[in-house]
């Protein structure tokens, strides 16, 4: 194993909750050649662990514009199955609350607070779900 294989190891213990923007599943999907040994890592992680996954509208947004762009069905199709048909995910709509939230911690950290605030605003909703497929 290498050592950011070892690294990639240590920041997955001990999750609960994550949060996948579209880089990483453009370079899941897209089979990108520095990211796809990670990526794959993270999905045998989200098979293997109780945990809930979460993505926003606005990422789902943003993955499916390059392909509709180059009219290939096929590649937006993919992205959809991945997120809508697959029970591991779930989108969460950007509310108010997240918004403010987000505008919050960027406030005090240069981060994409999107996510923070996608995870710290959708707690209870997303608990409800994790228990739904156990």
């Amino acid at each position: 194993m290498g050592s950011g294989t070892l690294k990639l190891d240590a920041a997955l213990q001990n999750v609960q909750r994550i949060y996948i923007d579209a880089a990483p599943l453009i370079y899941l999907v897209e089979k990108h050649s520095e990211y796809i040994t990670k990526m794959l890592r993270v999905v045998s992680f989200i098979e293997t662990t109780p945990l809930q996954v979460f993505t926003s509208v606005i990422t789902f947004t943003e993955i499916l514009v390059q392909p509709l762009r180059l009219g290939n069905t096929d590649l937006a199709q993919e992205y959809h199955d991945i997120l809508v048909m697959n029970n591991e995910y779930k989108i969460v709509s950007i509310t108010a609350e997240i918004a403010i939230s987000a505008a919050a911690i960027r406030a005090v950290f240069v981060t994409d607070t999107r996510c923070v605030a996608c995870c710290y605003c959708n707690q209870d909703g997303l608990r409800r779900n994790s228990n739904e497929r156990q």
